[in-house]
């Protein structure tokens, strides 16, 4: 049915079965496309996709010839081999049709044509032009993909928990596998032009018949899951980003009804409290807004609240407790990739400018640090469990600062702790 519909057209599009460095696959596939009565049309080459007229069924040797410099479009001669080398090959009945990659694709219908290179040592050389500008992009994937997070994490000491955290695991594993397919892909084109050159050195060169179909299957399958993979990180990418600029995920606190698993500003004015004045609710700083609760979940982190509270209190005393009151929580799935978590961010606090560290309050938790970066922080966990939390005090000026909130917000994670373990 294929094959009728296919000799209805006079042309049609076809995505290559094999990369441009499988030289022997590719002048296989063309030379068994014009068998079948299509024929590479000139400059016929297109983002990978191959356009053939159709013509009568015919035998044609293609050849691929390695450009010494890299063949582009946007180059003076539009990516074609020099005129003398053109000129010498029409003289010998090879006919320039189009490039592909770093090759030039030449085809001749006589079966008499002499070889475009009849020395193996010498077109084995060529190969090295190609070589030398693959090893140059191989290092700059390697560099840009590698090196250069490494090279800007490490004087931050940028914890890869906390950051897969703040993309999602799912999205940092897509692009560690796209990352990792454009590697392994530049050393396998590497391998693949190293061995061609070494058959070329044993033998001369020869009409070679390649399992085609194989090639394309997984050729094919590469592609289909590189498309996947960078679909879905450039929209799942775009999405978290907009969702986060938007604060799309944020609900208000006047609208949770949901019981948060640790003390919040109103449990630090203490029960007697009266007055609860939000502050500032409609106001967002980098598409965070203030009294709102954002909850979320990862594979890493089953459950993840980030707490935005801004409100004025009126205490028993008759003072104001007024302030700013921030909480990052993670339920992490292990309590080793807690304790990852909780050093990582650590140490990332520790390499920003401005940071005191503070004695640690006693208080019945692990890894605790307290410290001052522009505002009072603590970092602790509790089992599996992490906070990080901020308090901007706005104080009157009768009250002095102190650490209570830092205990109540502890004891109130032990209690939610044993709660839950009791079945509560």
């Amino acid at each position: 049915m294929k094959h009728s519909q296919e000799t209805n057209k006079r042309r049609i599009h076809r995505l290559a079965p094999c990369p441009s460095y499988d030289v022997e696959g590719l002048e296989s596939w063309l030379s068994e496309m014009a068998q079948k009565g299509w024929m590479l049309e000139q400059d016929g080459i297109l983002l990978g996709f191959f356009t053939f007229s159709a013509c009568r069924p015919q035998k044609m040797r293609y050849r691929l010839d390695a450009a010494q410099k890299q063949p582009s479009l946007w180059a003076e001669d539009d990516g074609r081999p020099r005129p003398e080398e053109l000129e010498l090959n029409e003289a010998y009945d090879w006919e320039y049709v189009d490039h592909y990659g770093d090759f030039y694709i030449y085809r001749s219908a006589s079966a008499d044509t002499r070889e475009m290179h009849t020395d193996p040592e010498l077109h084995a050389m060529t190969l090295n032009a190609v070589k030398s500008r693959r090893r140059v992009a191989l290092f700059q994937t390697f560099f840009f993909l590698v090196l250069y997070p490494v090279l800007l994490w490490w004087p931050r000491r940028i914890s890869v928990i906390h950051f897969v955290l703040g993309c999602s695991t799912w999205l940092a594993l897509c692009f560690l596998l796209l990352a990792l397919l454009i590697v392994v892909g530049a050393l396998r084109e590497l391998a693949a032009l190293s061995r061609y050159q070494k058959k070329l050195r044993g033998q001369p060169v020869r009409e070679k018949q390649t399992d085609t179909a194989k090639r394309a299957v997984r050729r094919y399958a590469v592609l289909a899951v590189e498309i996947v993979l960078t679909a879905a990180a450039v929209f799942g990418g775009a999405h978290r980003w907009y969702a986060s600029a938007m604060g799309e995920n944020q609900i208000p606190l006047r609208e949770y009804e949901g019981a948060a698993p640790f003390a919040t500003l109103a449990d630090f004015a203490g029960p007697m409290a009266q007055d609860y004045r939000p502050a500032m609710e409609n106001v967002q700083v980098y598409g965070n807004g203030f009294n709102t609760v954002e909850l979320s979940h990862d594979p890493l982190a089953p459950r993840m609240i980030e707490w935005r509270e801004r409100a004025d209190i009126t205490q028993q005393d008759g003072t104001v407790l007024s302030g700013i009151y921030t909480v990052h929580y993670y339920e992490m799935r292990t309590q080793w990739l807690a304790e990852r978590l909780v050093k990582g961010i650590g140490s990332e606090k520790r390499h920003e400018k401005g940071f005191a560290e503070k004695p640690a309050p006693d208080i019945d938790a692990q890894d605790v640090m307290a410290y001052e970066l522009y505002s009072e922080q603590l970092l602790f966990r509790k089992g599996n469990i992490v906070v990080h939390a901020e308090m901007v005090r706005m104080y009157e000026p009768e009250t002095e600062k102190d650490e209570s909130w830092m205990h109540i917000l502890a004891e109130s994670i032990n209690a939610a702790a044993q709660e839950k373990e009791h079945g509560g």
